[in-house]
C-alpha cells in the first residue's frame, strides 16, 4: 500500500487519518476508482467547478503533499478528484470528528442526522453510508429502514450542488457524493439480512465471519475489499482502464432508490448464495464465488462511475 507517497512523515499521518471501519465500501482503491471514471466524462466547465470545490476541503493540503510533484497539473487535479471521494471514511480515524446517533454511530438519532452545515460539522454521521433494506430467509420479522440514510443523504447533496449555496457547503456536500454513490452501488450497503439468530440483522454482512484467513474477515469487508486496497491514487488509474464499460440507458438512471433496489438483488442472488447462503459462519469462499464477486464488483463500479459524472454533469453549479 501507499507505494508512491513520498515521506514516512506522510505514511504516518494517513495512517492516522484511514483506518479500517465495516461501512467503506469498496476499500479507498474502490471510491477512488468510482470518482476517476466519473472524472474523465464531466464536461469541461464542470471539471473546472469541481476542481474549485474540492480545494476547499480541509484536507486538501495533506492530498497535495501525496502527489508526484512531477505530474501535469491535469493529472493532479484528477487525483485529488479522487481522494476527495476517500474523505468521508477517512475522518473516522480523525479524532476531532465523533460518532452521533445510536448504535455506537450506526443509527440516526433524529437530532444530528440531518445536519448539512458543512465542514464546522464534526459528526461522523455512519448511518449515511448505507441503505438497511431488510430481508429474512427465515420470516424472522422485519424492521423498519432507518432514516437519513445513504439514499436521502444523496439527494440532499443533489440539492445543495444545484443551489445557489455557499461554496464551502458545497464542497463539503460534493465530497460525500462522490462517496455515497460509490457506497450504494456496493450491494452490501443496500440490505440487512435478519435473521432468527440476528433479530436486529447482519449489518450488511458484518456480522457474517469468513475463516477462509486467520483471524477471519467479515463478509462485508470481503466485498469492500475484492477490487484492491492500495490507497494510492495513481494505482488506480490502470485498473479503471480495464473496467466494462457502463450500459448508458442504465446510466442515465439516476433514481437512487432503483439503484438501492439494484444492489438489494444483487445480495440476493449473487452475496447470499452458497458457500454464504443462511450461515453466518462461512468455513471458505469457494473459487467461484470469488470470481462472481469480482466480476460484479468490476460492474457496479463502473456503473456508479458513470452515473456519478451524469449526476454532476446535469446538477453541479
Amino acid at each position: 500500500m501507499n507505494k508512491r507517497f513520498r515521506s514516512s512523515a506522510f505514511l504516518v499521518m494517513l495512517a492516522l487519518l484511514v483506518v479500517p471501519n465495516p461501512v467503506c465500501a469498496w476499500d479507498d482503491f474502490g471510491h477512488m476508482a468510482v470518482a476517476g471514471l466519473a472524472y474523465k466524462r464531466l464536461q469541461p466547465s464542470v471539471r473546472k467547478r469541481a476542481d474549485q470545490l474540492v480545494q476547499l476541503n480541509p484536507s486538501y493540503s495533506t492530498w497535495l503533499a501525496s502527489l508526484r510533484s512531477d505530474l501535469k497539473q491535469e493529472d493532479k487535479n484528477m487525483m485529488l478528484f479522487m481522494l476527495a471521494a476517500t474523505w468521508p471514511d477517512a475522518i473516522k480515524g480523525d479524532t476531532t470528528y465523533k460518532p452521533d446517533g445510536l448504535d455506537k454511530g450506526y443509527r440516526p438519532d433524529g437530532i444530528t442526522s440531518s445536519l448539512n452545515i458543512g465542514y464546522s460539522d464534526k459528526f461522523l454521521h455512519k448511518y449515511w453510508h448505507f441503505v438497511d433494506l431488510p430481508f429474512s430467509p427465515d420470516q424472522t420479522k422485519l424492521l423498519p429502514v432507518p432514516t437519513p440514510n445513504g439514499e436521502s443523504e444523496i439527494a440532499v447533496c443533489r440539492s445543495t450542488l444545484a443551489s445557489d449555496s455557499p461554496d464551502l457547503l458545497k464542497s463539503y456536500d460534493l465530497n460525500w457524493l462522490l462517496h455515497l454513490v460509490g457506497d450504494l452501488h456496493q450491494p452490501l450497503h443496500c440490505i440487512n439480512r435478519i435473521t432468527k439468530g440476528l433479530p436486529d440483522g447482519d449489518s450488511g454482512g458484518n456480522a457474517v465471519k469468513i475463516y477462509d484467513t486467520e483471524p477471519p474477515t467479515l463478509l462485508h469487508s470481503y466485498w469492500d475489499e475484492v477490487l484492491g486496497t492500495e490507497r494510492d491514487p495513481a494505482s488506480v488509474l490502470p485498473f479503471i482502464a480495464t473496467l466494462p464499460k457502463a450500459s448508458s440507458k442504465q446510466a442515465k438512471n439516476l433514481q437512487v432508490s432503483k439503484w438501492v433496489k439494484e444492489s438489494f438483488a444483487l445480495c440476493l442472488s449473487k452475496v447470499y448464495v452458497t458457500p454464504v447462503a443462511i450461515s453466518d459462519r462461512v468455513e471458505k469462499l469457494t473459487p467461484a464465488y470469488k470470481k462472481n464477486a469480482l466480476k460484479v464488483a468490476r460492474r457496479r463500479v463502473s456503473l456508479a462511475g458513470a452515473r456519478l459524472a451524469n449526476i454532476l454533469n446535469n446538477e453541479l453549479r
